[in-house]
C-alpha cells in the first residue's frame, strides 16, 4: 500500500510539474506576441517620405476676405508626419468678382495663390511653397464644364496630406468661398503612396443657401484627369443646398451622384465625412467647390503608405497567437 500511494504521488508531482513549464511557456509566448504587436510600428522601416509626395493646389479667385478677425485656416502635414497649422489672414476679397479668363481673374488667383505659399513658408520650417501658373478649371453651378483658364498654383514639396484628421475638419475655417483643385505627385520610381480625397465636416453647420456674394450656393466633388477632363461623366457631383439642409444631407446627395457616375464613394454618417473609396489615380486632380455661408466644410487629401515591414511584424504575431490557441484546444 505504501509504494503504490509513494508511486501515485511522485506521478501527481510530474504532472504538476509539466503543467507548469507548459503554462510558463505559453505565457511568455503570449508576452513576446503582445510585444510584436505593441512594437511593430516603431520596428518596422519606413520609407522616406520626403522623396516620395508633393501637393499642388490650383486656387480661383476668392469670394471673400480673409482677415485677422476672420482668418483661413488649414493644416497641412510634413513627409514626417509633423501637423502644421497655416493661418491665412491677408488676402482681401477682389470687387467685383472678375470674370473667369479675363485678367483680373489671373491676378486673383495669383494674389491668393501667393498669400497661401507665403502663410506656408512662414509658418512650417523650410521654403517649400513656391507659386507656378498653370491652367485651371472653372465649374458652372450645376458641375457640368464651363472652361479652362489661366490660373495659378501653389505647389508644395515634401508633404502628405491637407486636412486630415477630424481635429482638423472642426478647426479648418475657410472664408474664400471658391473653386479648387489638389493633386498629389510622386517625386520616387517606386510608387509606394495611393492618395485618398474626402469631403466633410464636423456635423454642426447648416446651409444658408447663400454664397459670399449673395448669390446661390453650390458644392461640389469630383475627379480631372490630367487633361482636366470630368472623370465619370459630363459633370461634378453637384449640390445647391437649400437654406437649412444640414452638412450630412448635401454629402449623401454628393454620393448618391458620385456612385451614378461609377465613382464609388460611401457618406459615413458618424463620421459626417464622404470618402472616395478607390486613390486617386496618379495625375488625377481631386477638384471640390464649397461656397455656403453656413456650412464648414473642408476637402481632405492625403497619401496612405503601406509599410510592409509592419505588415509582417503583425502577421507574424497573430500567427504565433494563432498557434497559441490551436495549443490550448488541441
Amino acid at each position: 500500500m505504501k509504494k503504490t500511494i509513494r508511486c501515485w504521488s511522485a506521478g501527481r508531482s510530474q504532472v504538476g510539474s509539466g503543467l507548469i513549464a507548459y503554462w510558463a511557456a505559453r505565457t511568455t509566448q503570449l508576452v513576446l506576441v503582445s510585444m510584436i504587436c505593441l512594437f511593430a510600428p516603431f520596428l518596422a522601416p519606413r520609407p522616406a517620405l520626403s522623396q516620395l509626395t508633393d501637393l499642388d493646389i490650383v486656387v480661383g479667385p476668392n469670394k471673400g476676405a480673409a482677415t485677422q478677425q476672420n482668418p483661413a485656416i488649414f493644416f497641412l502635414y510634413d513627409d514626417k508626419g509633423m501637423r502644421f497649422k497655416i493661418t491665412v489672414d491677408n488676402l482681401p476679397a477682389p470687387n467685383p468678382f472678375p470674370t473667369p479668363g479675363t485678367q483680373a481673374w489671373d491676378d486673383a488667383s495669383q494674389a491668393k495663390a501667393q498669400a497661401i505659399a507665403f502663410a506656408i513658408n512662414t509658418q512650417m520650417p523650410g521654403e517649400r511653397a513656391t507659386v507656378l501658373q498653370t491652367v485651371g478649371f472653372v465649374p458652372t453651378k450645376d458641375g457640368r464644364k464651363f472652361g479652362v483658364v489661366l490660373q495659378w498654383e501653389v505647389h508644395i514639396e515634401n508633404v502628405t496630406g491637407i486636412d486630415l484628421s477630424r481635429q482638423d475638419k472642426m478647426q479648418r475655417r475657410s472664408p474664400f468661398g471658391e473653386t479648387d483643385q489638389s493633386r498629389l505627385t510622386n517625386r520616387s520610381t517606386s510608387k509606394v503612396s495611393l492618395p485618398e480625397g474626402s469631403l466633410g465636416g464636423d456635423g454642426t453647420t447648416v446651409a444658408t443657401g447663400l454664397d459670399p456674394l449673395g448669390d446661390s450656393s453650390v458644392i461640389q466633388i469630383g475627379l480631372l484627369d490630367p487633361q482636366l477632363n470630368i472623370v465619370g461623366g459630363d459633370h461634378l457631383a453637384s449640390v445647391s443646398p437649400e437654406a437649412g439642409m444640414t452638412e450630412d444631407d448635401v454629402l449623401s446627395a454628393l454620393d448618391l451622384q458620385l456612385d451614378a457616375m461609377g465613382i464609388p464613394a460611401t457618406f459615413d454618417v458618424f463620421s459626417h465625412e464622404l470618402t472616395l473609396d478607390n486613390p486617386v489615380p496618379e495625375g488625377d486632380f481631386l477638384i471640390w467647390t464649397t461656397t455656403d455661408t453656413g456650412l464648414n466644410l473642408s476637402a481632405d487629401f492625403g497619401v496612405v503608405v503601406p509599410v510592409p515591414g509592419t505588415l509582417l511584424l503583425l502577421g507574424a504575431g497573430l500567427a504565433a497567437l494563432a498557434g497559441f490557441g490551436r495549443s490550448r484546444c488541441c
